[in-house]
């Protein structure tokens, strides 16, 4: 299904300008076009666009380890070849963000136990394609997924789906582990719907 939306930023040095940016969804990657409605030397992406940006390892790494949120480590560290430890390479803004967002409100110690390695299903958006990660689980972790966002729906696997007040984050309780995927709203609802791991 072609999924399209209208994203309004504002930018300028010596004057503001509007900047109109379609992004478009048509069952790939999200395509981006930014159209001004007068030159402009320097422009500025509307913040929902910037959530699609890829990251790298290390930016991703000293970004969230800023904020307390740590990977499991074990052994030596092999890029995105799956190993003994997460990779953060070709993270999400979006997601990013979104884990800065859940540490911030819980409180808790957050450890990302999955990320962007090789080895996870192939999807669009999944977690290979870095709009997902795994949690450990922790009594504080479990705690405050349970206390402040609603469970609204269990998938066919039995998994128990909460998703935050912003619409855009769904977390998964997994038992072992908490499969966490944050992205496009309509994404969030085809899995709530569908009660499965992914929208495409």
């Amino acid at each position: 299904m072609k999924r399209t939306g209208r994203l309004v930023g504002v930018a300028g040095v010596a004057g503001a300008v509007t900047l109109v940016c379609a992004v478009a969804y048509t069952g790939r990657e999200p395509r981006v076009v930014v159209r001004p409605s007068a030159p402009v030397a320097h422009q500025q992406v509307a913040p929902a666009v910037r959530s699609f940006e890829r990251l790298g390892h290390r930016a991703a790494e000293r970004a969230l380890e800023a904020e307390g949120v740590r990977r499991v480590k074990g052994g030596r560290c092999k890029g995105r070849a799956r190993g003994p430890c997460p990779s953060y390479a070709g993270l999400r803004r979006g997601t990013l963000e979104g884990l800065v967002r859940f540490a911030r409100e819980s409180g808790c110690a957050v450890t990302v136990s999955g990320g962007t390695e090789k080895g996870g299903r192939k999807a669009l958006y999944g977690q290979g394609n870095g709009y997902r990660v795994e949690l450990a689980p922790t009594r504080c972790v479990d705690s405050h997924i349970r206390r402040t966002m609603p469970r609204v729906a269990v998938r066919a696997d039995r998994a128990p789906l909460y998703r935050d007040a912003r619409g855009d984050a769904l977390y998964a309780d997994e038992r072992a582990r908490w499969h966490v995927f944050y992205g496009p709203r309509w994404c969030v609802a085809k899995q709530v719907s569908l009660r499965r791991a992914h929208c495409e």
